[in-house]
């Protein structure tokens, strides 16, 4: 009957959904949290870095000299999500007791690019003499489709020694690609086309 074929299309409907939610949280390995997941992930890499900090020769009260994180194919190229990411690095480094110096605006690049290998700029290492500070952090992102991957380094001012570096990614969702101002992708709303996504095909 009618009714009995609209409650198994109904059934097929709600188990689609919890297994593309299931593939979702296995994807992202702490679940759809949207904005949220951008806060923890940098927390957790902030303390990660605090956490390689403690086995260098550098005060606990030392000035830290940090920038808006760049897109890693075009560092002078930065987005809101940039922005957030380093604000929150800075906020729980903050906490963290280093004394940090925050440069809101991109006037320079933080990073030149030499035989493959990523340096200071003169600028940088000349602004964080000038502020006393005895190391930079830098962090770079890229993007893919359903990830954004996150490089964060401390770097030695004055030898370009890189006293710390976390690697992370955070799964792709609306919110992201709003901070990053990415458009959104075409969907195909049809019954297949929603079962491709929920089943992340």
């Amino acid at each position: 009957s009618m009714r009995l074929s609209l409650g198994f299309i109904g059934a097929i409907f709600l188990l689609t959904t919890q297994i593309g939610c299931s593939t979702l949280d296995q994807a992202t390995g702490k679940g759809y949290l949207g904005a949220d997941a951008l806060i923890v992930a940098n927390r957790t890499a902030a303390e990660e870095i605090l956490s390689q900090l403690e086995k260098r020769d550098i005060s606990r009260d030392a000035f830290l000299l940090i920038g808006t994180a760049s897109h890693s194919d075009d560092l002078n190229r930065s987005s809101m999500f940039g922005r957030l990411l380093s604000e929150q690095v800075s906020a729980r480094m903050t906490q963290g007791g280093f004394r940090m110096i925050e440069l809101k605006l991109q006037q320079f690049a933080f990073l030149k690019q030499k035989e493959g290998e990523f340096f200071l700029t003169r600028e940088i290492q000349h602004l964080a003499k000038s502020h006393s500070a005895e190391a930079v952090i830098v962090a770079t992102y890229a993007t893919a489709n359903k990830r954004v991957y996150i490089n964060l380094k401390v770097v030695e001012a004055t030898t370009n020694s890189v006293l710390a570096a976390h690697d992370y990614a955070i799964g792709m969702d609306r919110n992201l690609r709003s901070l990053l101002g990415i458009p959104e992708p075409y969907r195909d709303r049809t019954f297949l086309g929603r079962m491709s996504e929920w089943l992340d095909l």
